[in-house]
């Protein structure tokens, strides 16, 4: 619970150093700074379920439901450039960034991370709605460890603004 209070107290303060540092920056959050789309910097709540396991993770699919993988995200968008901290089930401890663009209302973006041994990828495809509080979409990843392997999987991806 500790380790939890410490990881938001990290992502306010990068959250607010983000807002703070932009000034007059178009992209900064609310100024529209991409084609006239909301500015999606800020702490995020997401909610990700496995749709398709492949190789060693068959029979994952739908098993979150009851306790899907949830957590907070800090968006930071820079013009069209886009990353995101957070520990994404990383078991180091560790905040890791996923990096990418957004055209339009669209994000994707992508990055990799020690996890259970082994390495996950993972590619996040989310559409932003027209108000900017929330994003919707879906994840392609994988993961190994060099012996057992989970290739080609799948998520449903919803996360909401804080």
């Amino acid at each position: 619970m500790r380790l939890k209070a410490v990881y938001t107290s990290v992502l306010l303060c990068l959250a607010v150093a983000a807002s703070t540092s932009c000034g007059d920056n178009p992209a900064a959050p609310g100024n529209g700074g991409n084609g006239g789309a909301l500015d999606v910097s800020g702490l995020w709540d997401y909610v990700l379920n496995v749709t398709v396991a492949n190789g060693d993770c068959i029979g994952e699919e739908f098993e979150d439901n009851d306790n899907p993988e949830s957590d907070s995200a800090l968006f930071i968008q820079v013009g069209s450039n886009v990353s995101a901290l957070a520990f994404w089930g990383s078991d180091d401890g560790l905040l890791h960034e996923l990096v990418g663009t957004r055209t339009g209302d669209v994000i994707t973006i992508i990055g990799s991370y020690p996890e259970e041994g082994g390495t996950t990828t993972r590619r996040l495809i989310l559409t932003v709605n027209s108000d900017g509080t929330s994003m919707a979409g879906f994840e392609e990843w994988d993961w190994s460890d060099g012996v057992e392997d989970c290739p080609d999987g799948e998520a449903i991806v919803t996360a909401s603004r804080q």
